[in-house]
């Protein structure tokens, strides 16, 4: 968003397009699927990621009717609920951490994750929320988990899945969960 939250200066070095191949300084590959934001702070990129030890329909191409069935999915098979911190400059990944290990309580869409939500940090803490399974952690700078809050999981009001994103201001991290069953929003 550039320094003035929303307004980028011009800068004349950073390319007007790039594909697989051009314009990249280094990729990574992460395992499973997730929908989340990177988050940026100094050298760390954070993101997140559930690993599916079966198979998971794939996410597909094109519109869909959001009032049908077809893009509700259960998943059955155990997922590995995960965040990673990645080296800004090289690609590399840093650590990795699983927060969470077990068969989604929930469905999600076709076109979701059970790994929607973005971290946030403040620098000295990364914080992760996973509404699939109602886990938030609070991790140090070098993936040490400072403290972890079972929060329930909840089916969305369409089945669709979870990724309301936490929010953190001041001492307080903030999550929303908008659920058929019993609807809130926290301060942690």
């Amino acid at each position: 968003r550039g320094p003035q939250a929303g307004v980028a200066t011009n800068d004349t070095a950073l390319p007007e397009s790039w594909s697989a191949r051009e314009n990249i300084a280094w990729q990574t590959t992460i395992p499973g699927l997730g929908w989340s934001s990177p988050v940026v702070w100094d050298d760390h990129i954070f993101v997140t990621s559930a690993i599916s030890a079966g198979q998971e329909a794939a996410p597909t191409k094109g519109l869909y009717d959001p009032g049908d069935e077809h893009g509700k999915t259960k998943s059955s098979a155990v997922q590995h609920w995960m965040i990673y911190d990645i080296d800004f400059t090289t690609g590399k990944i840093r650590w990795q951490r699983e927060v969470h290990t077990g068969v989604p309580p929930i469905l999600r869409h076709v076109k979701n994750s059970f790994a929607s939500e973005t971290p946030v940090t403040d620098g000295q803490r990364v914080y992760v929320y996973f509404g699939s399974i109602g886990v938030v952690t609070a991790l140090d700078m070098n993936g040490k988990t400072v403290w972890t809050k079972e929060i329930g999981a909840f089916d969305g009001r369409s089945g669709y899945g979870m990724a309301a994103s936490p929010v953190l201001y001041k001492d307080r991290l903030y999550l929303v969960n908008d659920n058929a069953t019993n609807a809130f929003i926290g301060a942690y």
